[in-house]
């Protein structure tokens, strides 16, 4: 496929079509897959029933994205696939864009944006689960989108003004949107084409759309840093803090095999593939700045790990930075072996669409036979009857759930209810209804109704998995009445 064969349908190419289909075919597949909620869904649906400047550990900008298509599309799964799909679909095409922006060739920045199909936190994690991670790609793509158009010469001060914002949703979206931001601006102010025309008066216009709409959560942000930091740090450090050496091993090995996870199967298939039209060396501008980026990428994390003991990396923290490697790639490679080769890689891209979509539509199919049941096939649906007739009880009690995944499907069987996932103090003084979902252990929460005058019946709801015979889940209650 050349650069003059790619048709187009209108004011938009094929590919550009190709992207939005794939990405509808997505939702169609989350829709057939289960009614139940995924961990992540099932946070947005506990989160978006109400809005708030910040909520806990991530930015809110997804739960205010998620409370706004719930309102147009209603609170189900179709407004959560639907929500979160559009957002990779943006993804794709301004990488598509950005690609052609700076190869210059249409077929390079086609093989760029395959490439990005051959990311396992692309087509197989972000698909099962994540929301916060897909969003902060996004605005990670629109922040070097925006940059590149700056500093190749595009210097208007709505250029200026649309790079503040894409940054504010970045950091609206996810915090490590930070280690993309420096890295980027650092490589753009390396380069003298690149750094005249970026330091400009004009990038005030930058500075105060960045303000204007990150303040509001700023503010929150310091007026909670516990509750907005916690849980990031815990997941970061897993290990005993007194063996620092060992942890900080850990943390470097992490860093080590999630980017190896991360790059594996694209190097494999590109080195296949485009090996005769490789060119590594550093003969134009962007190879130089790519190179350079990514290696304050990895000096940055690096001071991370040693600053802050960091013990555990995850692969989806990396997907910001490391989504640039194909397009890395497509400049390293001859334009002549990429038109070549580029209909074999869209056939093997489709095959792992594929093959990956069989995987999702298909495991949860087989838990009779692994003898495990994932948590999409929790038979909410199913346990609906027997859970309306427990919560018709008491129409004003305080629906309590002992984490986001069990709430959220709650909330999502029962809209009209308000579920809640943490209980104040203050909340058990005003009411004298409790119902209490939990799953296996008694949750420390209804221990301490007991000092309170809470008199508690306990009961349990059982049913089979989705797609299994063998196995079944259960649901236990509490619903507790202050004497």
């Amino acid at each position: 496929m050349t650069d003059q064969k790619i048709n187009k349908i209108g004011p938009v190419d094929a590919f550009t079509l190709f992207i939005v289909l794939f990405f509808g075919a997505q939702i169609i597949q989350r829709l057939f897959l289960s009614p139940t909620l995924s961990v992540d869904e099932a946070e947005q649906f506990i989160l978006s029933q109400s809005f708030a400047w910040g909520y806990n550990e991530q930015p809110p900008l997804y739960t205010w994205l998620q409370m706004f298509a719930m309102q147009v599309f209603g609170d189900n799964v179709l407004s959560l696939s639907l929500l979160k799909n559009l957002i990779f679909c943006v993804t794709f095409i301004f990488y598509y864009k950005l690609g052609k922006l700076l190869t210059g060739s249409q077929g390079k920045a086609i093989a760029a944006t395959l490439g990005l199909y051959l990311i396992p936190q692309i087509f197989w994690e972000a698909k099962v689960d994540q929301t916060h991670s897909v969003l902060v790609t996004m605005a990670s793509v629109l922040c070097m989108y925006s940059l590149v158009q700056i500093v190749t010469g595009k210097t208007s001060a709505v250029r200026f003004l649309l790079f503040g914002l894409a940054c504010g949703v970045g950091i609206l979206s996810k915090y490590n949107i930070v280690l993309l931001l420096v890295p980027a601006l650092f490589s753009s102010l390396c380069f003298a084409e690149l750094r005249r025309n970026f330091l400009q008066k004009k990038l005030l216009w930058a500075a105060c759309s960045f303000a204007l709409i990150t303040a509001p959560h700023v503010i929150w942000f310091f007026g909670h840093v516990l509750t907005a930091t916690k849980s990031t740090v815990a997941r970061m450090h897993q290990h005993n803090p007194a063996e620092t050496s060992f942890a900080m091993l850990g943390g470097l090995t992490d860093l080590f095999l999630a980017t190896l996870t991360f790059t594996a199967l694209l190097l494999v298939v590109w080195g296949v593939l485009y090996r005769k039209g490789l060119q590594f060396s550093l003969s134009t501008l962007w190879k130089k700045y790519f190179t350079l980026f990514f290696a304050a990428v990895y000096a940055l994390l690096l001071v991370l790990i040693v600053a802050l003991n960091i013990t555990s990396i995850k692969e989806r923290w990396l997907l910001p930075y490391l989504i640039y490697v194909p397009l890395f790639f497509s400049l390293s490679t001859s334009q002549e072996v990429i038109s070549a080769k580029i209909k074999k890689m869209g056939g093997i891209c489709i095959a792992i669409a594929v093959l990956s979509a069989g995987g999702y539509l298909g495991l949860p199919r087989l838990s009779d036979l692994t003898k495990h049941a994932s948590r999409i096939q929790t038979p909410f649906v199913e346990l609906k009857p027997k859970i309306g007739q427990i919560m018709a009880r008491s129409e004003d009690a305080l629906v309590y759930a002992e984490n986001y995944f069990l709430g959220g499907n709650i909330r999502h069987l029962f809209p009209e209810r308000f579920v809640v996932t943490k209980i104040q103090d203050s909340a058990l003084q005003k009411k004298s209804v409790i119902l209490a979902f939990y799953t296996k252990r008694e949750p420390k929460v209804l221990q301490r109704l007991q000092a309170l005058d809470y008199a508690c019946s306990t009961g349990a709801l059982q049913e089979p998995y989705l797609y299994s015979s063998d196995i079944s889940y259960t649901l236990n209650y509490q619903l507790c009445s202050r004497q």
